[in-house]
């Protein structure tokens, strides 16, 4: 055996031998799987409303804090200022009994 084939198989076992065994999903994939499942739970809640996730949460912001502008509902709605542009426009569209905020 070569010294570099040494050297090379003495690094991988020895990377092996600190490195944890992973039983567990990590917590940041846990978290993303929770988001994903309230998202669809979300979504179809709000189905009937024809209203989006995306749409809800700028409704809640904004009911909270009436009067922000376009780029405070943006940050706080987590989505671009285009997109809370869009989605502003977009809830002109809604009938207003979806927009009764409990």
């Amino acid at each position: 055996m070569t010294l570099l084939a040494r050297l090379s198989t003495m690094k991988a076992s020895s990377r092996a031998a600190r490195a944890p065994a992973r039983t567990f999903p990590r917590v940041s994939y846990l978290v993303k799987e929770l988001e994903r499942a309230l998202r669809t739970r979300i979504d179809e809640v709000l189905q009937p409303l024809a209203l989006t996730a995306v749409q809800y949460t700028a409704l809640s912001v904004l009911s909270l804090h009436a009067g922000m502008s376009s780029a405070q509902l943006a940050r706080r709605s987590f989505v671009s200022p285009q997109a809370a542009n869009e989605m502003v426009g977009a809830l002109t569209l809604v009938p207003p009994y979806a927009l009764r905020m409990t």
